[in-house]
């Protein structure tokens, strides 16, 4: 008998292993515990957050933005004043959230290959 996952427990089983691969290489043990569920929870629920910005915004241009592949001082500054952690907790942390900025942009859908509108040539 085959047991099959819920898709929010696949989308979930997805954002692991992208921000798993993030880890293999130089910290393969925290890689293994993301894997496993047992850490980063709320670098999953992020993941899983930026993911489902698709299932909302659908195949319109409306609703996206273009971000840059690594994030801005600006945009880490202001992920760091809503969370309200301290300077040196930042130091020390900063490093995994470009880690968690890149699994983001992983999981960001591809546009539908219909996207543009009949009549226009994308350039």
């Amino acid at each position: 008998m085959t047991t099959r996952q819920t898709p929010d427990a696949v989308r979930e089983a997805v954002a692991r292993e992208t921000l798993a691969k993030q880890y293999d290489a130089s910290m393969p043990s925290r890689a293994a515990h993301i894997r496993a569920g047992t850490s980063d929870h709320k670098a999953i629920d992020a993941i899983l957050a930026f993911a489902a910005l698709d299932s909302r915004a659908g195949d319109a241009r409306e609703g996206w933005k273009l971000v840059p592949v690594e994030p801005t001082e600006a945009m880490l500054d202001a992920y760091w004043k809503q969370t309200g952690e301290s300077k040196e907790m930042r130091s020390r942390t900063h490093a995994y959230m470009r880690r968690y900025w890149s699994a983001m942009l992983a999981a960001t859908p591809a546009p539908a290959v219909d996207a543009v509108p009949a009549g226009e040539v994308e350039q």
